[in-house]
């Protein structure tokens, strides 16, 4: 951790390029994350105070305090005072730690300028990294927040857990900017201006999903029920609290990892699958928009140039499956399916086919 080099930089040049183009702070479900995962590596710690809470006057109670070599007999109140003294001593550090978490993700802030990125914790620059030296952008989107990282080595980087609206604006900026990583930025589409008129919108709710998407969610739970199924048996079968916290120990570098990973891909499809499902679809007189669940933001575009014909395949109640053709150059034409359009007829009718 550094200084604010911004009170190193002489007055009057290039101080204004120390002006903070951009702000953010982790949004509350990353600040409330962060002191779970800590609980959750400490989780052994929890289970054996547990398990002692639940037999204070058996063979592991404190019935004798010796002080200086001479034994004090502490009686049945004084055994179980002591008894309850010795868990809560066994639970303090961990609770220090995961209030620790808390208390630094909840100071935690980003800060981007003219010539670079930076996170701080208050006052103390935490980590920055110079815009000219940014090799990589990497987004991914979870249920509750983005996670950007940004970085020029694997070692030196900055992780952001931004909502949508922020996500969006730190990329805008540093398109801006002027910065090329080696991996391109991610398009920012912009938003439907009050100017871009709106012919129709609609949400395809579930049926927008298809066969592939669903089958999905189950094979993403597999490596976490693998995880999973061999500890509940230990701690169900009446194997030793040792027994269990040894397999415990040894099982949760073997294959937590894979768990982890397998859950973290599924919040993505998750938030996917809500963008899809609650998302709006919107007709406007340039293009297809398709606005994030929740925001007003945009995911994906589809200009109407580009569209060649658009049929109703087949209709069941309000929704209907619409066959789009694309075509992008003049040997790349494609099909693409909308499902769950709901009030098809006029959505052709928007895109200016149909009777």
């Amino acid at each position: 951790m550094t200084a604010d080099p911004a009170f190193d930089e002489p007055a009057g040049g290039n101080a204004w390029r120390r002006t903070a183009l951009w702000g953010a702070r982790p949004t509350l479900a990353a600040v409330l994350t962060t002191p779970l995962l800590v609980a959750l590596v400490l989780s052994p710690f929890w289970g054996v105070a547990l398990f002692f809470l639940f037999d204070p006057a058996g063979e592991n109670a404190v019935a004798t305090l010796r002080i200086g070599g001479v034994p004090i007999d502490l009686g049945p109140d004084g055994e179980r005072q002591a008894h309850y003294a010795l868990i809560a001593v066994f639970l303090l550090w961990p609770l220090i730690l995961i209030g620790s978490a808390l208390i630094r993700k909840m100071r935690l802030h980003y800060r981007l300028d003219a010539r670079g990125i930076e996170s701080r914790r208050g006052a103390t620059l935490v980590r920055r990294i110079d815009l000219a030296d940014i090799c990589r952008v990497r987004e991914r989107s979870y249920l509750v927040w983005r996670d950007i990282r940004i970085g020029h080595s694997p070692k030196h980087e900055i992780a952001l857990q931004l909502g949508s609206a922020d996500a969006r604006q730190l990329l805008k900026l540093l398109q801006v900017l002027g910065v090329d990583p080696e991996e391109p930025l991610a398009v920012v589409i912009p938003e439907v201006a009050p100017t871009e008129p709106v012919r129709w919108q609609g949400r395809p709710g579930f049926a927008a999903l298809d066969k592939f998407q669903l089958a999905l969610a189950p094979v993403l739970l597999v490596p976490f029920a693998i995880y999973l199924w061999p500890l509940v048996w230990f701690w169900s079968s009446g194997v030793p609290l040792v027994g269990c916290l040894l397999t415990l120990a040894i099982w949760t570098p073997i294959w937590g990892g894979l768990a982890v990973m397998s859950l973290g891909l599924l919040g993505t499809v998750f938030a996917a699958w809500l963008d899809l499902a609650f998302g709006t679809v919107l007709v406007t007189d340039r293009r297809i928009a398709w606005r994030e669940w929740g925001s007003s933001g945009i995911f994906r575009e589809l200009v109407l140039s580009e569209l060649i014909d658009a049929v109703i395949v087949e209709q069941k109640g309000r929704r209907a499956w619409v066959a789009l053709t694309i075509r992008r150059g003049s040997d790349n034409v494609r099909e693409e399916d909308l499902r769950g359009i709901p009030d098809a007829e006029r959505f052709v009718k928007a895109l200016g086919f149909g009777g």
